[in-house]
């Protein structure tokens, strides 16, 4: 990388090549092995992005979550696909069905005929998954709340923050 091109690596490139900078050896040879490190790990990452993009691209059903749940990674596509059966007709009746699955929507005991909503179900077997749809959910609502409303859902949720916390906002917004 030059130091022409700016950011992370146009910084420590240039305090690399630069020895009239106020930094000493020490601290240059040490940055320079950390950047050595660095290096293989940020093109491993894009190694896995591209293999994801190409899992996405064998499966439209991920592609379709991703472009309908707002705030949905590639990864996240792929693991909510894998986590709702693969696509499998009849594993969920409903979608509120599958979002209970991953703890996204209130707990509910029937009996009798007689229904009852609990908290929020936190104990799911894939806490990770909760966790990055919600932060997704939450980067959304983030935006939506520092500018105008553009669609019908976003001026719910401008309704919503009204009154409740962004998290919850998520939360709701998602199950």
């Amino acid at each position: 990388m030059s130091s022409r091109r700016g950011g992370l690596g146009g910084t420590v490139q240039g305090v690399l090549e630069d020895a009239e900078k106020r930094f000493c050896m020490q601290f240059r040879q040490a940055l320079n092995a950390i950047w050595r490190l660095y290096l293989p790990t940020v093109k491993n990452i894009a190694e896995k992005d591209r293999l994801l993009a190409q899992a996405i691209k064998a499966h439209p059903e991920c592609e379709k979550l991703r472009a309908a749940l707002e705030g949905v990674s590639t990864i996240n596509a792929v693991n909510l696909y894998i986590t709702t059966g693969c696509g499998e007709a009849g594993t969920f009746k409903m979608g509120r069905d599958a979002s209970a699955c991953i703890g996204l929507t209130r707990l509910q005991h029937s009996s009798g005929g007689k229904t009852n909503f609990g908290s929020i179900g936190r104990l799911t077997k894939n806490i990770a998954l909760r966790s990055y749809l919600v932060n997704g959910a939450m980067s959304v609502i983030s935006h939506v709340d520092k500018r105008e409303p553009q669609t019908k859902k976003e001026k719910r949720v401008k309704q919503l923050l009204e009154c409740k916390s962004k998290k919850c906002v998520a939360v709701d917004s998602m199950g």
